[in-house]
């Protein structure tokens, strides 16, 4: 009989060394490769004998393998539910964040707006408030801003012609007073 569980041919016995374990030579059993299966049992029944180890402990083996992967995968589901849970509360608190960010661009763009505006009436507030400001009435409505400047030189040569030297800084026109609101 020849297969898997055949005695070894001479030359891979030759090459075995003595130290090396051997199943037929654990059980003390000397197996002639000479003989069959018809010509005696016992190498037979070792053979089943044998078999049944092999088959058991290779399904011990397989049953160790199948319970370390199986708690393997036990592991990893763990796992993997306790990052879900921990990306979950980070959307979460991502969502808040995204939320707060978009209320303190909006503040910060009024604010902004707030600051631009208040800057406006502190430069039209300083204008106004100089020492040396003259108001003055009944300059024609025709002149244009343009030429406002040329005209005030001019009006002021002809109210002081002794001096020569005028420093206008800024002018601008000014609403009419409202008659019913009183003068300012």
């Amino acid at each position: 009989m020849s297969g898997f569980f055949s005695t070894p041919s001479k030359d891979i016995q030759e090459r075995k060394s003595d130290n090396e374990i051997n199943p037929v030579n654990i059980l003390n059993i000397n197996m002639d490769p000479s003989m069959t299966q018809e010509s005696s049992p016992v190498p037979e029944t070792m053979k089943e004998i044998l078999q049944d180890q092999l088959k058991s402990l290779l399904e011990a083996q397989f049953n160790m393998l199948k319970q370390d992967m199986l708690k393997s995968l036990e592991d990893i589901k763990q796992d993997t539910n306790r990052i879900a849970i921990s990306v979950q509360a980070m959307e979460k608190k991502l969502v808040l964040f995204d939320n707060q960010l978009g209320t303190v661009n909006e503040t910060v763009q009024s604010l902004t707006n707030k600051t631009l505006i208040l800057e406006h009436k502190i430069a039209a507030l300083e204008d106004r408030s100089r020492q040396f400001n003259l108001r003055l009435r009944g300059i024609p409505e025709e002149i244009t801003t343009e030429k406002l400047k040329d005209y005030l030189c001019s009006l002021f040569k002809e109210v002081s012609p002794e001096t020569t030297d005028y420093q206008i800084e800024k002018f601008h026109r000014i609403r009419k007073p409202n008659i019913r609101a009183g003068l300012r």
